[in-house]
């Protein structure tokens, strides 16, 4: 992801290195602390490795999971 962006010059991602899951640890982050680090976003590629129920309420707008 990191090469396809600089290739397409695309500047303005940020790119956190971990799945979204019930609770911080060395692989994983939660949905709490990702938007009180980051902030808000409009889109985003999650890996929640099997936490979908957990981070589903969090978001207001309906979307589609890619699984």
């Amino acid at each position: 992801m990191r090469e396809n962006l600089k290739r397409n010059g695309v500047n303005n991602v940020i790119i956190v290195d971990k799945g979204v899951g019930a609770k911080d640890d060395e692989n994983t982050i939660s949905w709490e602390s990702l938007t009180k680090t980051y902030g808000s976003f409009d889109t985003a590629k999650i890996n929640c490795d099997g936490h979908e129920r957990v981070i589903a309420p969090y978001n207001k707008r309906k979307f589609q999971m890619y699984l």
